[in-house]
Order: structure tokens, then sequence, then C-alpha cells
């Protein structure tokens, strides 16, 4: 309901896959709401065993294998849903915070309001004619995506 009523409205969350005692049905469960879902931006990552915390000493510990496998599925359903929603945003402008020069020059590296820091995607932008600066909002004309960044003009 929040998506007809704010049409720019992002949703994003973050999972752990191999937390102990997680059956297959489960996780079958999540891949599901993932796919039903349809999340801008998904962060999946792997449980930890910590010999200092409780649920390292909890039962049914999922192998490293079990995990890696669950954590590649997910993001496999996860990509082509990504990668749709950030195509549906060539040709629009978003407003940019300038974090950084990127590897090229003209190039700089930032995030919209649709991407939370060091977790979700980037967006690189080339300025032909300014010089950009940490710090400064810009606008971009996004141009080409990938699955989880995107590629703009200032």
């Amino acid at each position: 309901i929040i998506r007809t009523r704010i049409s720019n409205a992002v949703f994003r969350t973050t999972f752990i896959v191999g937390y102990p005692g997680e059956t297959d049905e489960e996780f079958q469960e999540l891949c599901q709401f993932v796919k039903s879902a349809q999340f801008d931006h998904v962060g999946v990552f792997t449980y930890s065993r910590e010999k200092d915390v409780s649920s390292g000493h909890l039962p049914n510990q999922i192998p490293s294998k079990v995990k890696k496998m669950r954590y590649a599925q997910l993001m496999s359903i996860q990509q082509p849903i990504s990668l749709s929603k950030n195509e549906s945003l060539v040709g629009k402008q978003l407003e940019v915070l300038i974090e950084h020069k990127g590897d090229k020059p003209g190039w700089y590296v930032g995030r919209s309001y649709r991407q939370a820091p060091d977790v979700d995607g980037l967006v690189f932008v080339n300025s032909k004619l300014d010089k950009l600066n940490p710090g400064e909002f810009v606008d971009a004309r996004i141009t080409n995506v990938m699955p989880y960044d995107l590629i703009g003009e200032a």
C-alpha cells in the first residue's frame, strides 16, 4: 500500500542466512518472501559463529557450505529485482551526495536517497564541466545501470 501512495518510496532490508536451526523450509519461505516483496535493495550475510555469543552454542549449526549456497541463492533471486528497479531509473534525474572522486578523471562516487551508506549500491557520476566536491549535492541524470549501481551525468 505504501508504494501506491508514495511513488518514490524505497524498500531495503538485510537478512542473515544460516542461523543455527534454520531449516530448508524456512529458507525457502524467505526466498518466496523476497520474490513477492520486490525490495529495492537487499543485503544478505551468512551467520558467523562466535564462541562468546550465546547463538554460537546453539544446536543445529548450519554447515558453511550450506550457508554459502543459501547466500548465493538469495542473491540470485534479488539481483534481477534490483536490476529491474535500477533500469526504471534510466533517464530520470536524482539528487546525489558526492562522497569522493572516482578512479578516472571527471568521475565521482556518491549515493542518492535510494541508497543506504556502506550497504547499498552507489551512483557513479560523470561531470565533464564542473569539479565536484565531497559533501556536495548534484543533480545527475541516470544514463546506465548495473544490478546494484547507477551511472549518471551531472
